[in-house]
C-alpha cells in the first residue's frame, strides 16, 4: 500500500465525474438522480441468496467492456464452469462470451481454497491486474467476499485487508464491486442485518432481496441504502423484468 502511495507521490487519484453505466437498468436507476458511483467509486453488494448477484457483478464487467473497459471477474464460490454458463446462456451478458471463450477484456480467475497470507492475497490480486495488450483492466467485479477465513483460514482476524485492498484499487484507477451475502428475510427485518460496516468501508451500498413488488411473485428487488440520504429510504424497485428467466 505504501508503495502505491509513493508511486502517486502521495495524491490520492480523484474519482471520475461521470455516472458509470452498472449493467442493469433497475441498479442505474435505484440510485437517486446524480448520485450513481462513478469511475474509481468502491460498489458492495449486500445480497440474499438466491438473487443472482453473481450474475449482476458479470453484468457490472460486461457493461465496462461496451465501453471499452477491461474487468476481471474474481470468484471465490462459483467456478469457471459455472461462471462459464452464465456468459453462454444470459442474453443480459452479450459480449462476454466470444468464439468459444470469455471475451479478451473479460478476466475471469476462480480463486481455490489455499493457505495464504492477507498480504499474499492481496499481492497476487493486484498481479492479476497488471496491464496485457488489450490493456489495463479498469473494473473488477469479487464474487463473493463471505466469510473469505472460511477457504482461506490465513485471513481469519485480518479485518484491515479488505479496506487496504480498496486503497490500492483506487490508487490503480480500478472501480471495484464486492458482493456479500446476508441472511434471508433481511428487508422484512426477519434476520438480523447490520450495514453499517458496508456504508463506512464503501462509497455506494447496494441491498438485494427477494419480496413482491406488487404483483403477487416475489422477485429479486433493490434498494440503495448508500448514498440515500437514510438506510432503507430508496423505493424498492424490481432488479429484473418479469419475462426474464
Amino acid at each position: 500500500l505504501s508503495i502505491a502511495r509513493d508511486f502517486n507521490q502521495g495524491v490520492v487519484p480523484p474519482r471520475g465525474q461521470t455516472p458509470l453505466e452498472l449493467g442493469t437498468e433497475a441498479l442505474d436507476d435505484a440510485f437517486p438522480e446524480g448520485d450513481r458511483p462513478t469511475s474509481s467509486a468502491s460498489i458492495a453488494i449486500l445480497a440474499e441468496p438466491g438473487t443472482r448477484a453473481t450474475r449482476l457483478a458479470m453484468r457490472f464487467l460486461t457493461a465496462g467492456l461496451r465501453s471499452g473497459e477491461q474487468g476481471l471477474m474474481v470468484s471465490t464460490a462459483e467456478d469457471l464452469d459455472t461462471l462459464s454458463r452464465y456468459a453462454r446462456t444470459d442474453p443480459s451478458l452479450e459480449g462476454a462470451w466470444v468464439d468459444g471463450k470469455f471475451a479478451d477484456g473479460f478476466r475471469v480467475l476462480h480463486l481455490h481454497p489455499e493457505f495464504i497470507s492477507a498480504g499474499k492475497f492481496a499481492g497476487d490480486l493486484m498481479r492479476f491486474l497488471a496491464p496485457s495488450e488489450g490493456g489495463s483492466v479498469r473494473r473488477l467485479a469479487f464474487a463473493d467476499i463471505h466469510q473469505l477465513e472460511d477457504r482461506f483460514p490465513l485471513l481469519k482476524g485480518q479485518n484491515f485487508m479488505l479496506p487496504a485492498l480498496l486503497d490500492m484499487l483506487r490508487y490503480r484507477g480500478v472501480t471495484p464491486l464486492a458482493v456479500d451475502l446476508v441472511p434471508p428475510g433481511t428487508a422484512e427485518g426477519l434476520a438480523p442485518f447490520d450495514p453499517s460496516p458496508y456504508l463506512v468501508l464503501f462509497d455506494a451500498v447496494v441491498h438485494l432481496f427477494l419480496a413482491d413488488p406488487g404483483d403477487g411473485e416475489r422477485r429479486t428487488c433493490i434498494r440503495v441504502l448508500k448514498p440515500s440520504p437514510e438506510v432503507g429510504s430508496a423505493p424498492i424497485v424490481p432488479l429484473r423484468p418479469k419475462a426474464v428467466p
